[in-house]
């Protein structure tokens, strides 16, 4: 599973691996749709049939669903705030596989700071609008 502009010319494939079998992608992405991807998931609000991106995901080979708008509903009113993509999609597979086949690699943040937030753009800042820290507290917990 890949999230949104997950490679760039600042990334290797020996650093991040070659495998994409599912790519989440955030409603206000507007990067590159990746070609070799089977499965893409839109996360938001049920954002599927809004997204403005429609068009270009609509020609794509992949099969194109949304996370359930209830799971997103439970994530707002966890968190007092919007989930992260990537919070959003852990949430989600919690609810349809047991969390104790769950793995996760590569997906975490850093204990005091956001210094190396996004691999593929370092310039890449963290957006306000999510609750980092009761993010963190919960995927900790889930671990």
């Amino acid at each position: 599973i890949r999230f949104n502009q997950f490679a760039s010319q600042q990334t290797h494939p020996a650093d991040l691996g070659n495998k994409l079998t599912i790519w989440v992608m955030a409603p206000g992405y507007h990067g590159p749709v990746p070609e070799q991807v089977k499965w893409i998931i839109v996360t938001g609000p049920n954002m599927l049939w809004w997204q403005q991106r429609w068009p270009q995901l609509n020609h794509h080979s992949a099969k194109v669903v949304s996370i359930p708008l209830e799971y997103w509903r439970q994530c707002v009113k966890q968190l007092q705030a919007p989930p992260s993509a990537g919070f959003l999609l852990l949430h989600t597979l919690r609810q349809l596989i047991e969390p104790h086949k769950i793995e996760c690699f590569g997906f975490g943040y850093q204990a005091s700071s956001f210094e190396h937030y996004h691999i593929s753009d370092p310039k890449h800042q963290p957006t306000s609008r999510h609750n980092w820290a009761l993010e963190r507290k919960i995927i900790a917990q889930w671990k």
